[in-house]
């Protein structure tokens, strides 16, 4: 999933899009992420990649610890 071109993107929005796939769909951060790998070619968009992997792997976590993150 490329993130380059949108102005911005919220970070609810990347958090339920993504994150949702774990926290509601079941899915594993890993599978997410190896579906969907964000990637980014410009420079002010970069942090979204890794704000993305981290919000994937963060519902991950909440999944095996609870909600208590």
């Amino acid at each position: 999933m490329i993130l380059d071109g949108a102005y911005e993107y919220s970070v609810s929005f990347l958090e339920e899009a993504f994150g949702g796939l774990v926290e509601k769909e079941g899915y594993t951060p890993d599978e997410v992420l190896d579906t969907f790998t964000p990637v980014s070619n410009k420079l002010g968009y970069r942090r979204l990649v890794v704000l993305t992997e981290d919000l994937v792997r963060e519902a991950g976590m909440a999944n095996v610890y609870g909600n208590a993150l």
